[in-house]
């Protein structure tokens, strides 16, 4: 596990979002002992407090809440490009169903009732694909930018500041070779991977992001460099 700024471990949040509290206990038992802080919410209107406040890693997502269903709860979050894996937590058995919501974003689904070590297994195997597995467990640092893996945090000088999943690979990547020009399908490929290739917009539009969080002025970046044509580069003179 990594060190927080105030040296106390930090934990990978699973929030576990279902209206039966019985399933939430046999969750929360099976997570918690697999050394995940666990948060919990019954209701649609719950689980958004709960996003905005806990910054989940992953969440386990009911298809019926009250309220409003996961479904859309999924949609919504995917519309407003929130990244964390999502595990849809389904009754149905239906293929048919199932495979509609993971291309409605899920990154997989867990027919209740389900064995808890199947549960911990599909949490695990989610996380490691997001890129927080124990192997990245770390925090990087180079000139004035410290980067907390687990808690998708970046610190510059005295500033803390919260980033994405994508936002954190992205910077990730570049902190490991600065000063080194990386070009559009390096990063691309390392951090989304081999078919978004030639994806330049994408890629565009992450530094773009990241600059108007870590540049004092992000028109003119000090930190995230453009090479026309060619990449970016991580600069910290």
């Amino acid at each position: 596990m990594s060190q927080n700024s105030t040296g106390q471990t930090a934990q990978l949040v699973v929030l576990v979002v279902d209206d039966d509290p019985d399933i939430r206990f046999l969750a929360r038992r099976a997570l918690e002992a697999a050394g995940y802080e666990v948060r919990e919410a019954g209701s649609a209107a719950e689980a958004e407090r709960q996003v905005e406040q806990a910054l989940p890693h992953l969440i386990l997502l009911d298809l019926k809440l009250p309220g409003e269903s996961g479904a859309r709860l999924l949609e919504r979050w995917r519309r407003d490009q929130l990244e964390m894996p999502v595990i849809m937590l389904t009754a149905y058995g239906d293929a048919e169903h199932e495979a509609a919501l993971l291309e409605a974003g899920a990154d997989d689904y867990l027919d209740k009732p389900f064995e808890t070590r199947v549960l911990t297994a599909r949490v695990n195997n989610a996380l490691r694909r997001a890129g927080l597995s124990a192997a990245l467990d770390t925090a990087l640092e180079a000139g004035p930018l410290k980067l907390l893996v687990r808690e998708r945090l970046v610190m510059v000088a005295e500033r803390r500041i919260l980033l994405t999943r994508t936002e954190t690979a992205l910077l990730r990547e570049l902190l490991q070779t600065p000063g080194a020009v990386r070009t559009y399908d390096d990063l691309l490929t390392r951090v989304w991977g081999a078919s978004y290739a030639g994806q330049n917009e994408i890629l565009q539009t992450n530094i773009y992001r990241l600059r108007q969080k870590l540049e004092d002025d992000p028109t003119h970046p000090r930190y995230l460099v453009a090479t026309p044509r060619v990449g970016y580069c991580l600069v910290l003179n």
